[in-house]
Order: C-alpha cells, then sequence, then structure tokens
C-alpha cells in the first residue's frame, strides 16, 4: 500500500520542484534581457548583424569590397551631390530646390527602407512633395482677402527604382584583385576594415552601456519599481541596436570612400516623376481687342521618366541623364498671343475693360489662344573635377516636339557645401538657359533677348534616409 501511494507522490514533487526551477530560469534569463549586460546585449546584435554580412560577401560570385548595405550607402551619398531639380536624386528624409528652370519651389519628402534594418540594399526610393510657383512663393498661395487659392500649386510624385551598382578595381576587371601589397589584397584590406570599425564601435557602445547603467544605479531608492528599470533598459538597447548598424554602414561606406581602394564606381537608376495639379493657373485672353475677354485655366499635368548613371574615378565625378516626358502647355508664350497691361489694353482700344478688370488679370492675352499636350526629349551631362569634386560642368539639351517645338540649351556651373565629414549640406548651380535655339518660336528676337541668366538651389532639411 506504501509502494503506490509513494509512487503517485513523486510526480507531484517532480512537476512542482519544475515549475519552480522553470521559474528561476525564466527570471534569470529571461527573453527581455534581465541579467545580460546592457553592452553584451547591444554588442551581440551587432555582431550578428555583421557576422550576416560577411556571409553574403564569401557566398558572393566573384569578389566583392564591401557589404551590399554599405554599398548602398556609399552610392547614395555620391548621387546626393547633385540637386539642382525635381527629377535629380536627393536621400535626405526632407528638402526642397529653387529651380528656375520651371519658376518653381519643391518641397520633397522621401520614403524608403533602411538597409542598416533589413540587412538587405534598398531598391526603390518613394518622393512626394508640393510645387509652388517662386514668384507667388509662400506670400501667396492663399489670398485672404480675396478667399483663394495662388494658381499655381500642385502635388509631385517620383518613384525611383535604384541600381545595384558596382566597385572596379583593376582596370574595368571586377572579378580580379589587384595587389597593394605582395601579400594582401584589396578585399582582404576592406575585411580589415570592417573588423577595425567593429572594433571601434565596441568601444563606442561599452561607454554608452555604461554611462546607462551608471543613470540607472544614480537614481538608488528614488524608482523602486524594476518594471520602470527594465522599460528603460530595454529602450535604451532597442535604439542602440538600430544607432550602430546604421553607423557601421556609414562607417564602411566613408572608409572606402575616403581610402579609395576601388578605381572606379558606377551605379544607375530610373525615375517616374508626375506634376499633378491641385490649382491651375488662369489666364485672360480674348481674339482681338474687340471681343469680350474670358479666363481660361491650363491643367498643366506633366509626367516624366528619367534614366540616370553615375560614374566616378579617382579625380572626376560624372552623371548622365536621359528622359521624355510630357506636359499640357498652351501657347501664351509664343508669337500668336499678344500680351497687354490692363492699362495698355484699355488705351489701345480693348473693348472690354469691365471683364479685365472682373477677372484681376494682370496680363490680357489677344490672339488665337490653345492648349495641347507637348512631348520633350531631355539629355543632360554634369562633371564635378574642381576642388575635390565639389565644383563642375552641366549642360542640358531640351527639345520640344508637336505644335511647340523649341531647342532649349542650358549650361551651368553647379557646386556643393559640405560640412566637416563631408556630407552635402546644399547644393547651388549658376544656369545660363538660352531658350528657343532654332527660332522656332520667336523668329524675330535675338538670342541676347531668348537668354535667361538663374540660380537653382537645393537644400537637405532633416538627415539622410539612411
Amino acid at each position: 500500500m506504501v509502494g503506490p501511494v509513494a509512487w503517485k507522490s513523486v510526480p507531484m514533487k517532480i512537476n512542482i520542484m519544475k515549475k519552480v526551477f522553470i521559474s528561476f530560469l525564466l527570471s534569470l534569463f529571461g527573453t527581455s534581457g534581465i541579467c545580460q549586460s546592457t553592452e553584451s546585449l547591444i554588442s551581440t546584435e551587432l555582431e550578428n548583424y555583421l557576422r550576416d554580412l560577411e556571409k553574403e560577401i564569401t557566398t558572393a560570385k566573384g569578389t566583392q569590397l564591401m557589404t551590399y548595405p554599405a554599398l548602398n550607402v556609399l552610392m547614395a551619398n555620391k548621387a546626393n551631390t547633385y540637386l539642382a531639380g525635381t527629377g535629380d536624386l536627393s536621400i535626405n528624409k526632407s528638402y526642397f530646390i529653387i529651380d528656375p528652370a520651371d519658376g518653381r519651389l519643391f518641397l520633397g519628402f522621401n520614403t524608403a527602407k533602411n538597409p542598416s534594418e533589413t540587412g538587405k540594399r534598398n531598391q526603390s526610393i518613394l518622393t512626394t512633395g508640393i510645387k509652388a510657383n517662386v514668384s507667388d512663393a509662400f506670400s501667396t498661395i492663399y489670398d485672404g482677402e480675396n478667399r483663394k487659392f495662388s494658381g499655381d500649386i500642385g502635388a509631385s510624385i517620383k518613384f525611383t527604382i535604384l541600381g545595384r551598382g558596382s566597385l572596379t578595381f583593376n582596370d574595368g576587371q571586377v572579378q580580379e584583385q589587384k595587389l597593394l601589397t605582395p601579400s594582401r589584397t584589396q578585399s582582404e584590406l576592406t575585411k580589415l576594415y570592417r573588423q577595425e570599425i567593429y572594433n571601434a564601435l565596441c568601444l563606442e557602445i561599452e561607454k554608452d552601456a555604461n554611462d546607462f547603467d551608471k543613470r540607472m544605479t544614480n537614481l538608488g531608492d528614488q524608482v523602486k519599481d524594476a518594471d520602470y528599470r527594465q522599460n528603460s533598459k530595454d529602450e535604451f538597447v532597442e535604439k542602440a541596436q538600430k544607432k550602430y548598424k546604421a553607423r557601421y554602414l556609414e562607417l564602411e561606406a566613408d572608409k572606402v570612400a575616403d581610402e579609395f581602394v576601388f578605381k572606379s564606381l558606377r551605379t544607375h537608376w530610373f525615375s517616374f516623376d508626375f506634376y499633378i495639379p491641385i490649382t491651375q493657373p488662369s489666364f485672360v485672353v480674348g481674339p482681338d481687342l474687340s471681343t469680350t475677354v474670358q479666363e481660361k485655366s491650363l491643367y498643366n499635368f506633366s509626367a516624366t521618366a528619367l534614366g540616370t548613371i553615375l560614374y566616378e574615378r579617382n579625380k572626376t565625378r560624372w552623371l548622365g541623364t536621359a528622359s521624355v516626358g510630357a506636359l499640357m502647355a498652351n501657347n501664351i508664350n509664343t508669337e500668336k498671343m499678344k500680351s497687354y497691361t490692363p492699362d495698355k489694353y484699355e488705351s489701345e482700344g480693348g473693348s472690354d475693360a469691365a471683364g479685365v478688370s472682373e477677372f484681376g488679370a494682370e496680363k490680357v492675352y489677344i490672339g488665337d489662344y490653345e492648349d495641347f499636350l507637348n512631348p520633350f526629349v531631355r539629355l543632360q551631362g554634369v562633371s564635378f573635377f574642381i576642388a575635390k569634386k565639389r565644383i563642375g560642368l552641366s549642360v542640358l539639351v531640351e527639345k520640344y516636339l508637336g505644335s511647340f517645338d523649341p531647342l532649349n540649351l542650358k549650361i551651368g556651373m553647379p557646386f556643393t557645401l559640405s560640412d566637416q565629414e563631408g556630407k552635402t549640406k546644399v547644393n547651388f548651380e549658376l544656369q545660363c538657359k538660352w531658350n528657343d535655339l532654332d527660332n522656332s518660336i520667336y523668329p524675330g528676337k535675338s538670342a541676347h533677348e531668348k537668354f535667361v541668366f538663374g540660380l537653382s538651389v537645393g537644400v537637405p532639411l532633416i538627415s539622410n534616409i539612411y
């Protein structure tokens, strides 16, 4: 009788002991890492992240000088040096451009996957923004007295597909390696760079973690709630893990660029850019001075497809862009339409001065008004070769097709201002533009009369998207 009773009691004791032991393990090694040091939680995550990146390098075909996410960052930094128009690529979270070519101010916002979080290269960027006429700017986007918005405001949407990019390190042979010393190749050297960066970050992690632990310890009895301490630790560790992954990619990209271990660099991207009018510009027009004037609105939608190639060697950087597109236009700026001020319209016999006054027009256009879809083709080349590739030269040729078909030429001098770390802070371009070189629109005007001089400004507002 004793045996069976004792036998039944054994599993009960084992279950109780098991629960106690599991509870002890959970309290000691819980999923929140309560007994793991702050430093090890951060450094272990970074180590695992870098181990995965290193596996991609060792299993890749051919030879890689750097991890793909860091290559992504390097290519983006190079592309970010030219920002003169809305079609150009920016990697900042937000930025603005004043472009004299179309007379508008553009405020853009970028969205993209962060390679430091995914461990993979980013393949696309979505840009959304708003455009407004530069002459109106923000002073008259809304006219409270007349209770109306400016007539030239629109939304811009651009989707950019990023190429992989490549580094060449032996006269065009990506697979072969050039010996830097009798015993060390470039791929071995960049592997040492990665280890050096990791070691440096571990020292930074140690300092940050120790500072955090001291802050928690110095709270003393002021905070008796263990949940507060643990939540603070979890939050700090999560932010630090993201921070040091991103910092690693940034340092690897900077190291490869500063040491210039590659022979050449090249990448490419494709963009699809759309402008959608929110408010439409209006024009007061009439077929002749004796006819009642009318107000015509232009739905100035545009769509553009662009392809860009970036190539860089030791002393120069080139960008080449080809684009095709179409926009809704009118013949206001042609010799078919003659413009008058309200006073001149009335003094020359205009019969509808009351209508002009009612519309509040600053100009009246007389002639056979028409609007139409206007296709165009653009080719542009940019080269940076002065002052460590901060100053350069750009040439753009633009040809419109159809009934409105001028040939335009723009020559510019782009230059960038950088911070101490070499990151672009502002882009400028002095632009000289000659409109209608083939005299298809204004045959009676000289080249000097069709010349325009301007300055484009591109300013990053918030840090890079990665």
